[in-house]
C-alpha cells in the first residue's frame, strides 16, 4: 500500500496517508516487506506495549527478552 502496488484498505487509510506524508519530508526513504519470522522484535514490542498500563522507557539497555528476539531476527537475514 505504501508503494502504491495495491489498493489502500479503508481501515488503514489514515495510517498510510500519514506515513506517506511523513515520508515526503526525507530526501530518500524506502519500504520493504519483512516476514513475521524476521520481525519478531517489532511484533513482540507491539504486543508488550498493549499490556502496559503506563509508558515505559529504557534508559540504557534493552530488556534481555528484546535482545534475544533481536539476535534471532538478525540471524534470519544472515
Amino acid at each position: 500500500m505504501l508503494q502504491g502496488k495495491c489498493k489502500i484498505k479503508a481501515c488503514l487509510e489514515v495510517i498510510v496517508r500519514d506515513t506517506l506524508s511523513f515520508f515526503s519530508r526525507f530526501q530518500s526513504c524506502s519500504f520493504h516487506f519483512i516476514p513475521r519470522d524476521g520481525n519478531r522484535v517489532a511484533y513482540a514490542l507491539a504486543k508488550h506495549a498493549l499490556s502496559l498500563e503506563a509508558p515505559l522507557t529504557w534508559q540504557r539497555n534493552f530488556s534481555s527478552w528484546v535482545q534475544r528476539k533481536a539476535s534471532f531476527d538478525v540471524s534470519v537475514f544472515q
